[in-house]
């Protein structure tokens, strides 16, 4: 199930707001070893407190968080204009009402993965999907994100590859680049073949506005 809430509204679901946030935590510093913030368990920075939409894979059974990602408007203060533009030769320019700038894409490490027949782990295609959907459904045009080279292939696979511009291989890092993801109806049903997923599933059970 595909559940979107904006942050200001994620106090009625503290119990999902609890598990995005320690998600985050094993993901990006325990595993990932990102320089990012924890406090408590909890991982959480100035992006947080800027009202961005959180789209979320829930399983159906238990109702526990199997993956989130987190999206703000280009128009406003975002990831890509403030951190990531250090890390390319040219910056990216992407900035527009619509466009919408994508973030902390994570998935649960505890939940045994099911997969869609190209091999996806079924949280991820809900992941895009998700965002997919919530674009369209607000006239967001194109997302903007930044990704590890390895992970050009999981989009290919999902049936929603982005075009790429921006590349970057510092020494002693991952190879990453910026990347837009037309957002589109075809990109939607290209998702959702590429997933396995009958029409009309996986529903987003709710938005907050």
């Amino acid at each position: 199930m595909i559940f979107n809430v904006y942050a200001n509204d994620l106090h009625r679901h503290s119990d999902l707001a609890d598990q995005i946030f320690r998600m985050r935590a094993r993901v990006f510093k325990d595993r990932l070893s990102w320089d990012v913030n924890v406090e408590n368990g909890i991982e959480r920075d100035e992006y947080d407190d800027l009202d961005p939409l959180y789209v979320m894979s829930i399983d159906d059974r238990s109702g526990l968080l199997r993956g989130a990602v987190r999206i703000l408007p280009t128009t406003g203060r975002h990831m890509m204009g403030d951190i990531f533009n250090d890390f390319f030769d040219e910056p990216v320019l992407a900035q527009s009402p619509q466009i919408w700038e994508c973030t902390r894409f994570a998935i649960h490490p505890d939940f045994e993965a099911t997969l869609t027949p190209t091999g996806l782990n079924v949280a991820t295609s809900e992941l895009l999907l998700g965002v997919c959907d919530a674009a369209r459904a607000s006239g967001v045009t194109q997302i903007l994100g930044v990704s590890e080279m390895p992970m050009l292939r999981i989009y290919r696979r999902s049936g929603w590859a982005p075009e790429i511009v921006g590349r970057s291989a510092r020494p002693g890092t991952v190879a990453i680049f910026a990347g837009l993801w037309d957002v589109s109806r075809e990109a939607s049903l290209s998702i959702r073949s590429q997933a396995g997923f009958a029409a009309g599933l996986p529903a987003t059970e709710a938005m907050a506005a």
